[in-house]
């Protein structure tokens, strides 16, 4: 005589009227855990990438030491200055002459023709402030000139943007796809449940009570489900940095997987499949 098969085992993930459900579910939270990570970390990721550029502000030669002072005490503490550097006029005559092609014209001028500078790095997460900066330094007493990166700046920033915008575009679709996926998944779910919350009807269950199965039926799998693709984003995260995965390539740094992005999931794992829940047990009866 043949043992009648358990009810989690009939109904399970892999096997059973819910198996496909159940798998579209997977790849739905796989989607929109993917689409949170790239649209939350896309900007962080682009300004962790970017080189480091400097303002040079050149030292009149009539300037006073306290003006030097004064000015190297003032753009320290300035929130787009990450880096400061005093350059001396043979200090700037030495950079020159590695290049084979300067080297020749300053051995023929024969004098030093360059003036002491300050040299200030900008802050990654500020380099779209770099004209307020040099012109900030264009007014200071003491400054001569002061010289920009007008042609690296502009372009870096625009190619970001460029690329800012193609990785929320695509981060928007797998978002959408996840949404898309999700409710046929939960729909599937809520259509395979209604016969059990009629039988429950029938048996006199409340309301509530059909309610609360339906919750149960619903809620429970998808949590869970987002739950382990939230833990398996972070592993693969951690594992990945930790091995020197993300150390070379076209994605270093990987940014870390956003805590926000693993309750935005986590939510939408509640939320989607409790209105899922609450439209099963309202239709229980058609």
């Amino acid at each position: 005589m043949a043992v009648p098969g358990r009810p989690w085992f009939r109904y399970g993930p892999i096997a059973g009227p819910r198996g496909a459900a159940l798998w579209l579910l997977w790849a739905a939270w796989v989607a929109g855990g993917l689409a949170l990570w790239a649209g939350l970390s896309a900007r962080g990721w682009l300004v962790a990438r970017r080189p480091q550029l400097a303002i040079e502000a050149f030292i009149a030669p009539s300037a006073t030491a306290a003006q030097t002072e004064s000015f190297g005490q003032a753009v320290q503490v300035l929130p787009w200055c990450c880096g400061f550097r005093y350059v001396s006029a043979e200090d700037a005559r030495l950079e020159a002459g590695r290049d084979d092609r300067v080297r020749s014209l300053l051995e023929a001028y024969g004098a030093n023709p360059f003036l002491r500078s300050f040299r200030v790095t900008l802050c990654p997460g500020t380099m779209e402030f770099w004209h307020e900066a040099a012109d900030w330094m264009k007014r200071q007493p003491g400054i001569a000139s002061v010289r920009a990166p007008s042609v690296q700046a502009p372009r870096l920033l625009e190619t970001e943007r460029l690329v800012l915008a193609i990785a929320r575009a695509g981060a928007w679709g797998l978002g959408g796809f996840a949404l898309l996926a999700a409710a046929f998944a939960l729909g599937a779910l809520a259509g395979n449940l209604r016969r059990e919350l009629r039988v429950y009807a029938e048996l006199g269950a409340t309301s509530m009570g059909i309610l609360r199965r339906a919750l149960w039926a619903l809620v429970v799998p998808s949590v869970f489900i987002a739950a382990l693709v939230v833990v398996g984003m972070e592993l693969v995260n951690v594992l990945g940095r930790l091995g020197g995965v993300w150390a070379a390539g076209p994605l270093q740094p990987l940014p870390d997987f956003p805590h926000e992005a693993g309750g935005g999931l986590l939510a939408a794992a509640v939320v989607l499949p409790g209105l899922a829940a609450a439209v099963a047990a309202a239709m229980r009866r058609q």
